[in-house]
């Protein structure tokens, strides 16, 4: 229970933080870009992908990108 606090804490500070950016007023399309970019970014962090070299690489699938970096010595944080 502890770790869905602190998940779920964690996402209403970056949502506070996005509706303060904006004023406080935005649109369900902004929020739902925003919402999936944040996602993605909080995928990456878990799985110990670099987020800027994951959006780089074209890649669509963030666990197949994150199996092509281990093979090069990165990747998930087990693989180091």
């Amino acid at each position: 229970m502890w770790a869905d606090s602190r998940r779920d804490e964690h996402a209403l500070r970056a949502f506070g933080w996005f509706r303060g950016t904006l004023g406080g007023s935005s649109s369900k399309a902004s929020l739902d870009r925003y919402l999936t970019f944040l996602s993605v970014r909080q995928t990456c962090k878990h799985m110990g992908v670099d987020f800027l070299d994951f959006l780089r690489s074209g890649e669509k699938d963030i666990h197949a990108f994150a199996e092509s970096r281990r093979g090069r010595g990165a990747g998930h944080p087990s693989a180091n």
